[in-house]
């Protein structure tokens, strides 16, 4: 497949639907573009991991606390005009919610009613056709999604 380089994951973003999110010209666009190059970096030990629930949700907490490290929510404050300390206080739970969803993933499947592939390719995880073919088949890496679909990663809903 190659080397993955922030350019790649960076056009891969400005690809999909959440790039509206963050118009060119716009802070936020300003505020996410270096997070988003180095992801190939932040993620770099998951990069050959198959997507599972369990590599999702690690490369998305991986991800969080990257962008917490550069200082995310001080700057994304600024750039939306928002509290830094709501920014901080929504990123955290975040972490903290993919962390105890974690501790014991069959008793949170379970929970929810539903296995991890029913999961996997809910509309909420996001995966394209092309990308939930790729998962049933075993063979979609976090590489693969950082390529494609970042926003996977990337998201925090």
């Amino acid at each position: 497949m190659g080397s993955l380089t922030g350019a790649d994951v960076w056009a891969a973003a400005l690809g999909e639907p959440a790039a509206e999110e963050m118009p060119k010209g716009s802070k936020v666009r300003e505020v996410m573009r270096p997070l988003i190059e180095e992801a190939p970096v932040a993620l770099a030990e998951f990069l050959d991991k198959p997507l599972t629930l369990q590599t999702l949700a690690d490369s998305k907490s991986a991800f969080l606390q990257h962008c917490m490290k550069r200082g995310f929510a001080e700057k994304m404050s600024e750039a939306i005009g928002m509290g830094g300390t709501l920014v901080t206080a929504m990123i955290e739970g975040a972490v903290e919610v993919i962390a105890a969803m974690m501790r014991d993933v069959p008793a949170f499947l379970l929970a929810q009613g539903t296995t991890e592939e029913q999961l996997m390719l809910h509309e909420k995880v996001g995966l394209s056709d092309a990308n939930k073919a790729l998962y049933k088949a075993g063979t979609l890496t976090i590489e693969g999604v950082l390529r494609t679909q970042p926003s996977v990663i990337f998201k925090m809903d």
